[in-house]
């Protein structure tokens, strides 16, 4: 190439007036170290040297049109870096590097980066800024970034960009087999999460696939949606249909942000990825789907699966939702439908303060069961022990199911359904209360493993939930405290917890279900429903909220004569075989009479009855009883009314009718030829029998 750019005036003269047709260029260095000789032709191209495809020389521009693949080494670009410790820091304009490889970036296409290692300036960074583009790397293909500091625009640089400019969409990207390398630096300040090795920015239909990514500060990859240091939060960089697979995310010393970061992002895919010591112990951890303070940031339909974590710090969560900017820009788009499944999560040095899986929700300030739904499946994933500060936490959600998990051991806290907040008394105490923002609606909490869960701690905790199910769930050496608890100031109604499992808990009390009573609250509680367990189920020291209906409440399990009138009771059975498992069921008991008499406990009958004298005048809308007088349940329908629950039978309408009158065999056998008085004993038979099925409501007409 330096050859080429002396030619002489005369040899000028020759391309000029077609003496000769082009120059063919043998290698850029020397002969033979690009893939194969190449021919510039003369030119009428505008556009400016590049060092690779268009060559300007003196009076005359020569190019190359590269149809196929795009090797960076006929641009000039060439490993330069043998180790970390001998990254080039002196490089001048004509040496750059990173230059070489943007000039060849520029031109869109397929890229091809061979192997070794590039010491890319991440001051200036790559950029791919043309749609279907493909940065494809050789195995052994490595960027190599070094020092850092802020740009005069307050932009941070990464190692590399895709971003095609200010609201613009680029598209159709493919980043591949490229390793992104640093030294394992450790922060100075806050504004060092945000040096990432691969940012997107306003990107659709874009793989980033087989690549590795070695000692980031920031992120290891981040969706972003908005230039760092654009005081515009209201522009529009949306990312969607993005593919992440295949990957190895090593922060090397935990010194960094998260692996990955979603600020704005729909149909994302996040799958098979090997994650391995990230996160400082104050960034949310080894995924984070975090939109920031924009009302038009989205996030939707996002799925992780089958991807492996070990050595993982941050303080949020290993795998975490965090939506609680909405307070200050409330999305236009509201968070939803998101799948987390077959993940591997292991321990090692580190682990994270947080949980492993965390949701905290829009901040919607009043959950209800209307509230936009999250749609959220968290499943058959396995958690080792030691991982995490929990198992989960999940918080202004509806919508949610956890099903099949495994949770090993070691947590300190609890797995936590809603969430209470602390309020400041005028003695400057402070106690647990309730929050109605942190509701959650519409959970399933479905054949989990919880093994040495919590060990200081209840393995569930439920604070704030509503249209709750906890079934077919094993808790083995669960806690050293009780399987789960009704927090203090909980607030639940519609709770399910049925055919769950338990083995070894430490305490000698044995609750399945305990309030606790350590400061003076009350439980605002709606029809709960327990029932099949298989340890003692029992809950202590509940006080019902004035005025509030309380359909299910177990007391002490004193089953004598013992209690008030009206009080309902659990009948906790005693008979018990190995593992203390109980082989008698549950049954839901109400007391007949008070401490002064005899009566006994009895089965509890759930359906009321009345006759047609005694129906209430003024019933709920929906409610149902049974009417003695005419033999069927009926229901109220709000306008003063109660309706038959199964209706009388119509042409239209299957429903009740009687059983027809006797309808006697009235008429003659006929002989060989039919009389008339034969035919008149037939048609009066039928006739009978019509008119007793039009009695009995089977024949209308």
């Amino acid at each position: 190439m330096a050859d080429m750019r002396a030619l002489s005036a005369a040899e000028i003269t020759g391309l000029q007036n077609n003496t000769y047709d082009g120059i063919q260029l043998l290698g850029y260095y020397l002969a033979s170290d690009t893939p194969d000789p190449i021919i510039y032709y003369p030119s009428t191209t505008t556009a400016t040297d590049n060092g690779g495809s268009v060559i300007v020389i003196g009076t005359i521009t020569l190019e190359h049109n590269f149809n196929s693949e795009i090797d960076v080494r006929y641009f000039g670009a060439f490993p330069n870096v043998t180790a970390l410790d001998e990254i080039n820091t002196t490089e001048t304009p004509s040496d750059n590097v990173t230059n070489k490889i943007q000039n060849a970036l520029d031109l869109g296409g397929n890229v091809f980066l061979p192997k070794g290692r590039y010491y890319i300036n991440f001051n200036q960074g790559l950029w791919i800024n043309k749609d279907n583009t493909h940065f494809i790397g050789e195995d052994g293909a490595t960027l190599v970034y070094g020092s850092k500091t802020i740009s005069s625009t307050g932009y941070y640089s990464k190692s590399l960009n895709v971003f095609k400019g200010d609201d613009q969409t680029i598209s159709n990207i493919t980043i591949a087999n490229i390793s992104f390398e640093n030294r394992a630096l450790n922060w100075v300040n806050q504004d060092d999460q945000f040096y990432h090795q691969l940012s997107v920015i306003g990107g659709q239909n874009i793989t980033i696939k087989k690549c590795k990514f070695f000692g980031f500060l920031g992120d290891a990859i981040t969706l972003s949606a908005i230039k760092q240091g654009d005081s515009d939060k209201n522009r529009h960089y949306e990312n969607t249909n993005i593919d992440i697979h295949d990957n190895v995310i090593d922060g090397r010393n935990n010194e960094n942000r998260n692996g990955i970061s979603v600020i704005s992002g729909e149909n994302i895919n996040i799958y098979n990825n090997v994650f391995l010591n990230c996160t400082r112990p104050n960034m949310p951890g080894a995924i984070d789907i975090e939109p920031n303070e924009a009302t038009w940031h989205r996030c939707q339909n996002i799925n992780i699966f089958n991807n492996y974590f070990k050595n993982i710090g941050g303080n949020i969560g290993i795998i975490s939702f965090y939506f609680g900017w909405a307070e200050n820009a409330p999305y236009l788009l509201n968070p939803s439908n998101f799948q987390v499944y077959n993940n591997t999560i292991q321990k090692g040095d580190k682990s994270s303060s947080g949980y492993v899986f965390n949701w905290q929700g829009d901040s919607v300030k009043s959950m209800n069961t209307n509230s936009p739904s999250s749609n959220i499946l968290f499943r058959d994933n396995y958690a080792e022990s030691g991982v995490a500060r929990g198992p989960f936490r999940i918080t202004r959600a509806r919508n949610i199911d956890i099903v099949n998990n495994t949770f090993g051991g070691g947590y300190t806290t609890s797995a936590i359904l809603g969430f209470n907040k602390q309020q400041q008394l005028p003695d400057n105490t402070w106690i647990n209360v309730y929050n109605p923002e942190s509701g959650v609606y519409n959970t399933n909490i479905i054949s989990n493993r919880f093994e040495r869960s919590a060990a200081n701690d209840t393995a569930l905790r439920l604070m704030y939930c509503h249209y709750t199910k906890v079934q077919e769930n094993t808790f083995i050496d669960s806690a050293s405290n009780y399987s789960i608890a009704i927090q203090v100031f909980a607030n639940i109604d519609n709770l399910n917890i049925s055919r769950n499992r338990s083995f070894n808990i430490s305490q000698t009390t044995n609750y399945f279900i305990f309030y606790n009573p350590a400061l003076e609250g009350i439980v605002d509680i709606n029809t709960v429903l327990i029932g099949n367990n298989t340890v003692p189920i029992q809950a202590t020291n509940i006080t019902p909220r004035v005025n509030t209906p309380v359909s299910f409440l177990t007391k002490d399990g004193d089953y004598s004569d013992k209690g008030t009138l009206g009080d309902f009771s659990l009948n906790t059975p005693t008979t018990q075989t190995a593992d203390n498992l109980v082989t008698a069921w549950s049954k839901l008991r109400v007391k007949l009479g008070d401490y002064n008499n005899n009566s006994k406990w009895a089965n509890v009958q759930l359906v009321k009855y009345a006759n047609n004298a005694t129906l209430p005048t003024n019933g709920v809308l929906g409610e149902m009883l049974f009417n003695n007088s005419i033999g069927r349940p009926v229901w109220y329908n709000g306008a003063g009314e109660w309706v038959n629950i199964t209706p009388d039978a119509t042409p239209n309408l299957k429903g009740i009718v009687k059983a027809s009158a006797p309808s006697s065999d009235s008429a003659i056998a006929p002989s060989a030829n039919y009389i008339q008085s034969e035919m008149q004993g037939i048609l009066t038979e039928l006739r009978d029998l019509k008119t007793k099925l039009r009695a009995a409501g089977l024949l209308t007409t």
